[in-house]
Formats: C-alpha cells, sequence, structure tokens
C-alpha cells in the first residue's frame, strides 16, 4: 500500500485556558493570570462562566491590594483591612452574589468617588429589589464604574458572580486604585533614608526580567518586581510607604 509521510512540525505551546480562545472576558483573565491574581483549574482550564466562592473572590481582592506576599491567610487579611466584617458569610466556600461582590469591591476602593444618588438610581433598573444592606455599595461601586449593569439595565444581586465577571471587576478595581501596590512589612529596618531611586516599579508585556524595572526599562512579569522587593526588603531598603507595582 502507499506508505503515509508523517512531517514533523515543531512542538506548538499549548495554549494557557483553552476555553477563554473566544470569551469576551479573555484579555481580563490573561492580564490577572500574568499578575498571579488568578490561575485555572488543575485540567488547565479556567471555566469563565462557572460561579466563584466568596474565599476565592476575597482571596482575588486581598491580592489584588498587593498583599500578595504575606497575607497566607486571605480570610484573615480580608477581615483586618475591613474588606468583610465577622458575619457576612456563613461559608466561605458558598458561591458569591453580585451584591456581596459590591460590598467588598467598595471597601477596597481608595479615596471613593462622590456621586448623586438619584442619577446613580436612575441606571439600576432593578433597584428597588437590591437588599437594604447592599443598595449603597451597588450604588458607589456602580458609580466608580468597577460594576456595571446587565444590558436591560438590571444589577440582579442576588445572582452568582461569574469568574469572568469577577476577574472584570477586580481589573477595574486596580485601575482605579492606581496599580498593584506592595506593602512594606513594616519591620524596623525598613526605614533607612538610602531607597534608591526605586520607590516603584514598572511590568510591561514588552519588558524583560533582566531590566530594572523602571520606566524606561520595565520587567516582563509580576514576579521579577515580587522579587526585586523581597530583596529591598532583606537589603532593608523598602521605603516606608511600600513600593507600587504599575502594570
Amino acid at each position: 500500500g502507499m506508505g503515509l509521510q508523517l512531517c514533523a512540525s515543531a512542538k506548538v505551546k499549548p495554549v494557557k485556558y483553552p476555553d477563554m480562545e473566544n470569551h469576551w472576558a479573555k484579555s481580563i483573565v490573561y492580564k490577572l493570570d500574568e499578575y498571579g491574581v488568578v490561575s485555572g483549574s488543575d485540567d488547565g482550564w479556567f471555566y469563565p462562566d462557572g460561579t466563584t466562592s466568596a474565599a476565592s473572590f476575597i482571596k482575588m481582592v486581598v491580592t489584588s491590594l498587593g498583599d500578595i506576599y504575606w497575607a497566607s491567610n486571605y480570610i484573615n487579611r480580608a477581615l483586618e483591612l475591613g474588606l468583610i466584617e465577622e458575619n457576612d458569610f456563613a461559608n466561605y466556600d458558598a458561591e458569591i452574589t453580585r451584591g456581596q461582590m459590591a460590598k467588598i469591591i467598595c471597601a477596597a476602593v481608595k479615596n471613593p468617588v462622590a456621586y448623586d444618588e438619584y442619577s446613580i438610581k436612575s441606571v439600576i433598573y432593578d433597584y428597588a429589589e437590591i437588599p437594604e444592606e447592599y443598595k449603597e455599595y451597588v450604588m458607589q461601586a456602580v458609580a466608580e464604574k468597577i460594576i456595571t449593569c446587565y444590558e436591560d439595565g438590571s444589577f440582579q444581586p442576588w445572582r452568582a458572580l461569574t469568574r469572568a465577571e469577577a476577574c472584570t471587576v477586580i481589573v477595574r478595581l486596580i485601575d482605579r486604585n492606581g496599580g498593584i501596590s506592595v506593602p512594606s512589612t513594616g519591620e524596623p529596618g525598613n526605614n533607612q533614608t538610602d531607597v534608591s531611586s526605586n520607590a516603584s516599579f514598572y511590568v510591561a508585556t514588552n519588558g524583560s526580567d533582566s531590566n530594572d524595572g523602571s520606566i524606561n526599562a520595565p520587567f516582563a512579569t509580576i514576579a521579577a518586581a515580587k522579587n526585586a522587593v523581597r530583596a529591598m526588603n532583606e537589603a532593608g531598603v523598602l521605603p516606608e510607604g511600600g513600593v507600587t507595582v504599575y502594570l
């Protein structure tokens, strides 16, 4: 019979999160993956339309605020930061609703904007159905442009937050807060005046991890910025206000 000849092809790098290929939140998810804020499932998929547990959303928010390094217990850290209160969740593994998400997001926003209550209410079609305890948070989050209503103008506070929605909200929160900032550990020895000029590092897709992280020579990954911060911390030259990482 005819011999079938096989051509050896160059090895194709598997696509990260194949289920994100044609999804509306693709660039958002990849961005957060780069920041180290989210990761996919063990099977390599992301499941953007699956729901988010309270615990994983809280972890995303805490991480987006820059507590990537020392917060081993995100829930305790969130309580410390005032992002959540003791009795907000009976079960952290349960799905988080959009109303609950709004409350956490508002606590995480630095310098909240002032807004006109009447004009914000008028764009939320189902405002009357939002539970009293979440109304102010939903209004604030909509005013901050961190959360948007659905196409029909409804907010749907009871609806479970999807992973893609969670990622979108977190990216907007990071932008709104001016980047991910890295906290100083507050240990003695961090307050030397010799800080070098780097109170901020820059990370860009066209950067390189062999760069110094300055605006003209950015790092490529957030991991490189983390290592630089860690090195500054160990050398005792971390500025008192911490270091901001711009993405």
